[in-house]
């Protein structure tokens, strides 16, 4: 593919130097940004769940009502790691 190219030694030194760089880690980001909130819904689905299975409603209805409240926990959570990323980047 880069074979034919007349650019190919520019862009092999292009790569070699966005390889090189170094910059800080984004693992806690992705962390925070995409696990975190899947495991918090997984575990308030099945927090939920569990309660509800006490009460004598219709287990259609307790799972609806699992993934709902599961989803409001979840958005909130995103909101509020939004609002501190946010502050967090003004005292930079």
């Amino acid at each position: 593919m880069c074979q034919g190219c007349g650019q190919r030694k520019s862009c092999l030194q292009l790569y070699r130097q966005i390889g090189r760089l170094k910059g800080p880690s984004v693992v806690s980001m992705v962390i925070v940004a995409f696990l975190l909130p899947m495991a918090l819904f997984i575990a308030m689905i099945a927090t939920i769940d569990r309660l509800l299975a006490k009460t004598a409603t219709a287990k259609e209805l307790s799972t609806a009502i699992s993934f709902i409240a599961a989803l409001a926990v979840t958005f909130i959570f995103i909101l509020a790691i939004k609002k501190i990323s946010k502050l967090a980047g003004k005292n930079k």
